[in-house]
C-alpha cells in the first residue's frame, strides 16, 4: 500500500479505492491502495470532515456550477452540500451556519482539503508513473494519511478572467503528468495541475 507501506496478507486489497471521488466523476483506480486506507480517507475524523468529503464538498460546487452553465436547457446532477450554502445566481459559497460558528472550522476543514489534494497527487502517481513508494514523497504519506505537518496548496488565478472548460474534463476529472510536469518538479519542487477548471 502507498500510504501504509504494508503487504498482503496483513491487510487486504479488495475495494477500489477510486483517485478522484466518485461523485466527482472519478473514474480511474488506485490499485496500490489498501481497503484500511481507503476506509481512512472516506471516514470523519475527530469531528472533521473526512479528506474525502473535504475535497469533494468545494469542488463539488464548482463542477454544478459549470455544468448548469454549459447545459442550460439539460438535466444537471443534483448535489446537497453538508458544510457548505451556495447560490448559483448571487456566487455565494460559504460555511453553513453550525459551522461559521465553529471555531476553527475554516482552517481545520482547508488543511482536509488540501490533504486531499496531496491524496490525489500520490495515488494518480501511483498509476501513472509507478514511483510512489519512493522516499522522496514520505512527507505526502506523513501528511495525506496521517496529518502531520501541513503543506501548502497554491490556487492559480488566471490573469484572463474567463473558464475554459472541457465537459470530459469536468465530468471524469483527471491530473496527468507530462515531460513538462516532470521537468517543473525537479526544478521547482512543485506540481500544478488543472481540473474542473481550478489550476492547483
Amino acid at each position: 500500500c502507498i500510504w501504509c507501506l504494508e503487504e498482503e496478507p496483513k491487510v487486504t486489497f479488495l475495494r477500489p479505492a477510486h483517485i478522484f471521488p466518485q461523485s466527482l466523476g472519478g473514474q480511474r483506480i488506485c490499485k496500490s491502495v489498501c481497503d484500511s486506507c481507503n476506509y481512512y480517507f472516506g471516514s470523519k475524523q475527530s469531528r472533521l470532515p473526512s479528506v474525502e468529503i473535504a475535497l469533494k464538498e468545494p469542488l463539488n460546487i464548482s463542477r454544478m456550477f459549470l455544468l448548469s452553465r454549459m447545459n442550460r436547457n439539460g438535466e444537471i446532477p443534483r448535489f446537497k452540500s453538508e458544510y457548505f450554502d451556495y447560490n448559483f445566481k448571487n456566487h455565494i459559497i460559504r460555511p453553513k451556519l453550525k459551522y461559521r460558528t465553529t471555531s476553527d472550522f475554516q482552517n481545520k476543514f482547508t488543511k482536509q482539503f488540501k490533504r486531499g489534494i496531496y491524496k490525489i497527487f500520490l495515488e494518480e502517481r501511483s498509476e501513472s508513473i509507478g514511483d510512489a513508494l519512493s522516499q522522496q514523497f514520505d512527507f505526502i504519506r506523513e501528511f495525506a494519511r496521517h496529518g502531520i505537518g501541513d503543506y501548502p496548496v497554491f490556487y492559480c488565478r488566471p490573469r484572463i478572467p474567463a473558464v475554459f472548460a472541457s465537459l470530459i474534463d469536468i465530468k471524469n476529472p483527471v491530473i496527468r503528468f507530462t515531460d513538462h510536469s516532470e521537468d517543473i518538479m525537479k526544478q521547482y519542487g512543485c506540481y500544478s495541475y488543472f481540473f474542473i477548471t481550478h489550476t492547483i
